[in-house]
């Protein structure tokens, strides 16, 4: 008979233990044990699958599959208003290129084709019309010299110009310009500190200012052998005015085509001449 009470009051406190009455769980209990008294009705005894579950240890929370934390929403950002940074778009070019092209049918041929172009959206498209321009006597050649009168073959920069007018407010060009004084030359003597430079020798004999009037009237700077210069490699290659003749390594059109070219070069777009031989 006591193992049946003690029985059913260890199992009425752990019930009422777990809804939180366990004074008068205790308090029943000992009254039951000492008097022997039934348990009153008011306090009902619990079924067997709500003593298991109060007694039992809690068990962890199961690990989602993998099926339901696919399915689970995702987490919202504690900033959702802040947004991650875009990757920076490729930055655009700074300025499109320009480019003289000046091609002849061969390296012994004295004529040739200009043509200017302008690197737009990708590719290189022709402005204007192309112009006939004579080159060296001696052809195009790979390797200039003080002795040859050929026109080099290569890719060079156009920086600076000239002529025998003012370039007030760049009327003529936008590139560095020499407005031709008396004295003003070029040097073509390789021994000296100003070959291939332009120099003023205070002397009537000026290369540059006895010609001003005819081929200098306008032109420009091939930038051959320019950065290093190099003694006897070939001094004084420009574009100039043409007269209908070869030249001594220069290329010559036009004088209405040298003014053309020079009113159109930029210095920001980095102006180049192509002097080449056509393919065939």
């Amino acid at each position: 008979m006591r193992t049946r009470l003690f029985r059913n009051a260890a199992v009425l406190l752990a019930v009422l233990i777990a809804v939180g009455t366990a004074e008068t769980v205790a308090i029943w209990s000992a009254n039951s044990v000492v008097t022997g008294q039934a348990l009153p009705a008011s306090v009902a005894q619990p079924s067997q699958s709500d003593v298991a579950q109060a007694i039992a240890p809690a068990q962890p929370p199961a690990r989602p599959s993998v099926a339901s934390s696919a399915s689970r929403p995702r987490p919202v950002p504690k900033h959702p208003s802040v947004r991650a940074p875009k990757r920076p778009a490729r930055q655009a070019r700074a300025a499109d290129a320009q480019r003289v092209s000046v091609t002849a049918p061969s390296t012994r041929s004295t004529v040739a084709v200009v043509q200017r172009w302008v690197h737009r959206g990708g590719r290189w498209v022709r402005v204007g019309a192309a112009m006939r321009a004579r080159v060296g006597a001696a052809g195009l050649t790979r390797h200039p010299s003080e002795k040859l009168a050929a026109t080099p073959i290569g890719s060079f920069s156009l920086t600076q110009a000239f002529g025998a007018l003012a370039n007030t407010n760049d009327r003529i060009t936008r590139l560095r310009y020499i407005h031709i004084r008396y004295g003003d030359t070029w040097g073509a003597r390789p021994a000296r500190p100003t070959y291939n430079r332009y120099y003023n020798c205070h002397c009537h004999g000026a290369t540059l200012f006895a010609l001003r009037r005819t081929l200098f009237r306008y032109g420009m700077v091939i930038d051959y052998n320019r950065t290093p210069v190099v003694p006897g490699a070939g001094s004084g290659f420009f574009l100039h005015v043409a007269n209908g003749q070869p030249t001594g390594g220069c290329v010559a059109v036009a004088a209405g085509n040298v003014r053309t070219i020079l009113s159109w070069l930029r210095p920001d777009l980095h102006p180049r001449i192509l002097i080449r031989v056509a393919r065939r």
